[in-house]
């Protein structure tokens, strides 16, 4: 049986603190972190939105084609832009369904630009 810590030690700090005494979770070294994040392809003129665990490694994949047929694999020049930190993966996919819901250019380019703007976002979902 696999014991998953950060489950633990989250149920052990619900136990014996109320919610108002609890320390922040942010010290839990096996915290995944979902990050939402923009790419643009200087030769399409195009932004994509995604969201994935690690960056470095999801925008390579872009980059290469790992997924043929996929939206991306139309260039190899995908730039990171802009990313949001989100608190789990289920939080990054509501962000990420907000972002395309937008369906405007000129907001991708205001979330970019404005970190006012990505905090909002987060927060709001």
């Amino acid at each position: 049986m696999t014991v998953d810590h950060g489950v633990a030690v989250r149920q052990v700090l619900r136990d014996k603190f109320s919610p108002l005494q609890r320390p922040p979770l942010s010290f839990l070294q096996n915290t995944v972190v979902n990050i939402v994040y923009i790419l643009y392809s200087p030769s399409l003129d195009l932004y994509y939105v995604g969201e994935t665990e690690d960056i470095e490694v999801r925008q390579t994949q872009h980059n290469v084609h790992t997924f043929r047929g996929a939206f991306t694999s139309r260039a190899a020049d995908w730039e990171l832009k802009a990313t949001l930190e989100c608190r789990d993966r289920v939080h990054a996919r509501l962000v990420e369904a907000h972002i395309k819901r937008q369906k405007r250019r000129a907001f991708i380019e205001r979330l970019i630009s404005e970190e006012e703007l990505r905090s909002w976002i987060i927060s709001k979902f």
